[in-house]
């Protein structure tokens, strides 16, 4: 298995030099590419480690999760996350080449990638939003009612799913927002991966994406950190930005104008209710998730909007 993946590294660093065209993105053969997940061949697509059942509700996870048992991370200022795939050797590889080598060819791909997430988590939300609707008439979620929610939000295509999702029984976020980097990681990278995966899904949901945090310090890279260490460096590292009152205004003043969302979804106890995805590229501890998310939810608190975070990544480790 440990040379299985070694040799699929292998070949995708030597793919790095193959010429573009109909050569895959990911392990550099001439073979026909994939019409599912744009630039790679139907071999890559099957290599991907998919997250496609859970064990932790709260952050994805496919293996029980000791972060998210204890008491103090109950009080999570998101409610859930969810991610496309799990952080193997390869995935590791496939971010690397994109994040700090910058072949931005990568970034359509993770769209793509990321978009699959968003759809299970609005099949998952959808479907909770029906089955609240019908305990509350002393019904259950039949298979039919099931089987619609599915056909609903299911597939990629966006021209497909622009027929459904406006639909007031279909979860959805009123706005895409992202994990900022700091300066000095912007000009060393040449650009923020976190915000160019925002940008990928919104062409998918057609969801406006909302600059709303700053970097307030630098810090050094959290993958050699421990938990307890990225808790205390993620602390008053994010702010909002200058605009969020206006950027919030705007996006209250559409969702109350529109009949994009029927009678649903509008306010929580007369506060108007907005739900906010955050994205970013790998969920680890979620320390820096819940810095971003408190902030936001700290915002709306004060001004009497009601808040839901909710984070999406490209990979859960």
């Amino acid at each position: 298995m440990r040379m299985n993946i070694l040799n699929r590294i292998s070949a995708f660093i030597h793919s790095l030099a193959a010429p573009s065209g109909n050569t895959c993105l990911a392990c550099g053969t001439h073979a026909p590419l994939s019409k599912e997940l744009p630039g790679i061949c139907h071999r890559c697509v099957h290599s991907i480690p998919w997250i496609t059942q859970i064990r932790c509700v709260k952050c994805g996870r496919t293996i029980g999760c000791p972060d998210c048992s204890r008491e103090d991370y109950n009080r999570r200022s998101f409610e859930c996350n969810r991610s496309a795939v799990a952080y193997d050797a390869l995935m590791r590889e496939w971010l690397a080449v994109y994040k700090y080598r910058g072949k931005e060819r990568f970034a359509p791909l993770f769209g793509a990638m990321l978009n699959k997430a968003y759809l299970g988590m609005q099949r998952e939300y959808s479907a909770a939003m029906f089955q609240h609707d019908t305990c509350k008439m002393g019904n259950r979620l039949s298979v039919n009612q099931s089987i619609d929610i599915e056909a609903k939000v299911s597939g990629i295509n966006p021209r497909e799913l622009s027929v459904n999702k406006y639909k007031p029984d279909i979860w959805r976020a009123d706005a895409i927002t992202y994990v900022p980097v700091s300066h000095e990681r912007l000009m060393e990278r040449g650009f923020n991966q976190a915000e160019r995966m925002a940008v990928e899904l919104s062409r998918y949901q057609g969801l406006p994406v909302v600059p709303l945090l700053q970097r307030t310090k630098h810090t050094e890279k959290q993958s050699f950190k421990g938990r307890r260490e990225r808790e205390v460096s993620m602390r008053h590292a994010f702010n909002l930005r200058p605009d969020t009152d206006q950027i919030f205004s705007e996006l209250i003043n559409h969702k109350l104008n529109s009949n994009l969302y029927g009678d649903k979804n509008h306010t929580i106890n007369d506060k108007i209710q907005m739900n906010i995805l955050l994205v970013d590229d790998v969920y680890t501890t979620g320390s820096t998730l819940e810095a971003c998310c408190k902030v936001i939810q700290e915002w709306g608190a004060h001004r009497g909007v009601h808040i839901l975070m909710y984070t999406i990544t490209w990979a859960r480790s």
